[in-house]
């Protein structure tokens, strides 16, 4: 698609930056479902530029088509829908590119989709209670950086009421990946602005970045709205499906900014080759810029409920038991732990000495910040027994005791 809206050197920019995005990458190695929507509203979008551009039947099959599947994949392709409606409108009938056939086309083919995708949206209203709301009004570093970088490595250690300390402390980490991550894509981003507002580019140009930047900021807008209204949990994955519009625009607007420099000079191969060298530094720095995250995708256990709910998975015994405030982070994660946990928890120091008769072993979840709540029963069994942590980044403990290691 980016050649298609631009040329090569941007395609291959945006594509390579989308291979090492930290946010992409996190969610194609977790059993989820987001990079199917994904490519399909890619899919959605490339097709709808075309059969803009052609207007065929054809064109337009392949865009209805392209929209159903979508539609079926994630109910966020109706907010695409929608946006790419806002953009036709008015290049239809106040800038006069496209002729009524179009705005016909567009109408129909995306109004078969929608029907063929009412049946689900029926079962899935029937079938789908609102749940309790979480919402944990995140900050705007958050916010920003999400399209990117998901700073908590997708579940955070923070509960809906977390207090603001505690969210700076989850940010301290990535504070480095935030800061230049949200100062270049995003100052590229508003540059792209820039020149779709003061006409400085090419109509062509301008045309397909002003889809390209209602896509990425209606998108996000549109997703955090969605959240702030149905208080939902906000998390950085519901901008996945937004990312590469984000890096497609960033790139257009580098290589023209560079373009435009480039211009001055007379010899053509020069030309190329600042444009080369600048598509080159672009993925050095944005690699640089994102190492640190994408490092920490790759560790065994990432700094979050997930890894530590899959250990516990794997090294909890039937005769065990579980002790932790938090059973419903682990719980959501890891339901076939909570039935190592007692029914009563523990209130005093006998009660933990009947649990470690009764039992082979003793597992103790904490987490490591003092904003959270610490069992006194529990911090003294660990102090007077001298149990060390297994730490899962800086914010999980695991403890373990066993009669057995006393000898």
């Amino acid at each position: 698609m980016g050649a298609y809206l631009f040329d090569k050197r941007v395609a291959f920019l945006a594509a390579f930056l989308l291979t090492i995005v930290p946010l992409h990458i996190q969610y194609s190695r977790e059993a989820r479902f987001y990079s199917l929507p994904t490519f399909l509203i890619l899919l959605v979008v490339f097709t709808f530029v075309r059969a803009t551009d052609k207007n065929t039947r054809l064109t337009w099959v392949l865009y209805g088509a392209a929209l159903t599947f979508a539609l079926y994949s994630h109910f966020y392709a109706i907010l695409v829908a929608g946006m790419l409606a806002f953009w036709l409108i008015p290049a239809w009938c106040v800038f006069k590119r496209y002729s009524l056939s179009v705005v016909k086309g567009f109408v129909v083919s995306s109004g078969v989709a929608f029907l063929v995708f009412m049946p689900w949206f029926g079962y899935f209203n029937a079938n789908n209670p609102p749940g309790k709301p979480v919402y944990n009004y995140p900050t705007i570093s958050e916010v920003l950086v999400g399209p990117f970088v998901d700073v908590s490595l997708g579940g955070s250690v923070l509960d809906p009421q977390a207090s603001l300390d505690t969210i700076r402390q989850k940010f301290f980490d990535y504070w480095g990946v935030i800061r230049w991550t949200v100062g270049i894509y995003w100052s590229l981003v508003l540059a792209g602005v820039v020149l779709v507002v003061r006409h400085s580019a090419p109509r062509s140009f301008r045309s397909h970045l002003s889809l390209l930047l209602l896509l990425f900021l209606g998108g996000i807008a549109s997703a955090f709205l969605i959240d702030y209204m149905t208080r939902y949990y906000f998390a950085a994955r519901q901008f996945v499906f937004y990312t590469p519009f984000a890096l497609l625009t960033a790139s257009a607007t580098m290589l023209f900014l560079v373009g435009s420099v480039g211009s001055q000079v007379n010899n053509r191969s020069r030309r190329s080759g600042l444009l080369g060298g600048a598509v080159i530094m672009m993925a050095l720095v944005s690699l640089w810029i994102w190492w640190q995250p994408l490092t920490d995708n790759y560790k065994p256990s990432k700094q979050d409920w997930r890894g530590t709910s899959r250990y516990l998975l794997r090294n909890v015994r039937r005769d065990d038991v579980l002790l932790t405030p938090f059973s419903d982070f682990i719980g959501f994660y890891s339901p076939e732990v909570l039935a190592q946990a007692p029914a009563q928890f523990p209130e005093d120091r006998p009660a933990m000495a009947n649990l470690a008769q009764s039992h082979h072993r003793i597992w103790i979840v904490l987490v490591h910040s003092p904003l959270y709540s610490r069992p006194p029963v529990l911090s003294q069994w660990i102090a007077v027994n001298h149990l060390l942590p297994l730490m899962f980044g800086r914010d999980l403990e695991i403890y373990s005791y066993s009669s057995e290691d006393t000898f």
